[in-house]
């Protein structure tokens, strides 16, 4: 949930400059909003326009709680292994879910400049091979401790640095 109550306790005890933010599947995936049984995809225009009222609901709490600055990180390709041994990519990555989730996070950079701002964390972990190393990520989507490392060292201080 993006709403306001969820970014006020995030933000009770301390105000960070910078909130760093990366969705991977979780905007992505079907979702029913009436109870009747339609479920809809992030292509679908009523689904994108919601992702799009939480994302602004998100970025002005933020702001009004003193929030200086929002990174999104553009992800990764993720993938796993639904069978237990065969490794697919994440269908979101394939139908278009991604785009809906990037138009509607670079709208947010376009409309509130000053605060919103974009890394491509995807790009430079596919140029790092890290993209192409099992071990960095085990399960296909999340970041083994030592890539972590990584990418906070080689990548992530120096790009969020250069932003300020």
């Amino acid at each position: 949930s993006t709403d306001g109550a969820l970014v006020s306790s995030l933000l009770a005890n301390a105000t960070p400059d910078v909130v760093v933010v990366m969705i991977t599947l979780a905007d992505t995936w079907e979702r029913s909003w009436d109870n009747s049984g339609e479920w809809l995809s992030p292509t679908d225009s009523e689904y994108a326009a919601r992702i799009e009222d939480a994302y602004i609901t998100f970025v002005t709490g933020m702001v009004e709680q003193g929030v200086e600055q929002i990174v999104w990180m553009r992800p990764p390709v993720s993938s796993y292994a639904s069978d237990g041994t065969t490794v697919e990519i994440d269908s979101s990555f394939l139908d278009g879910g991604q785009e809906v989730i990037e138009r509607v996070v670079e709208a947010q950079r376009i409309e509130r400049p000053d605060v919103v701002s974009t890394l491509d964390l995807r790009a430079w972990f596919e140029a790092s091979g890290l993209a192409d190393d099992p071990a960095s990520r085990p399960d296909g989507t999340h970041l083994s401790p030592d890539a972590a490392a990584t990418v906070v060292e080689d990548w992530l201080v120096a790009e969020l640095a250069a932003l300020s």
